[in-house]
């Protein structure tokens, strides 16, 4: 079942997300039909289990197109900064990184402003 019921007929943003992390202003909608899913199966929080992560913030009569993905959630552990960027404390159950640094930091938030319009399949 579509979450859509036509290409030409979006659903506004408040009916659809569900997580607290995204702020939406008046009257923005999402035009998912194509992909079948609300706006809150395209902001990605990567880190689930995280209740610090960088919020998504949209402002008033903006248009998102079917697809537009949003990845959040600060840097997911790649320090670039780092003798290497790879997310050794992800692997914690591998016994040469059991003792890897969480290496997560805040981005900060994305903010779209008010009267944007992002088209399909954005990233």
């Amino acid at each position: 079942m579509n979450f859509f019921e036509s290409p030409f007929k979006g659903k506004g943003l408040s009916e659809q997300i569900t997580n607290p992390n995204i702020v939406v202003g008046r009257y923005s909608y999402y035009s998912g039909y194509y992909h079948g899913h609300s706006f809150d199966d395209y902001a990605r929080y990567l880190l689930p289990d995280r209740d610090d992560v960088d919020k998504l913030i949209i402002g008033s009569f903006c248009s998102i197109g079917s697809g537009a993905a949003f990845i959040m959630a600060g840097n997911q552990g790649h320090r670039y900064d780092w003798v290497s960027s790879f997310p050794f404390f992800y692997m914690d159950g591998e016994p040469a990184f059991a003792k890897s640094v969480d290496a997560f930091e805040k981005a900060g938030d994305t903010v779209i402003g008010s009267d944007v319009w992002i088209g399909r399949w954005s990233k």
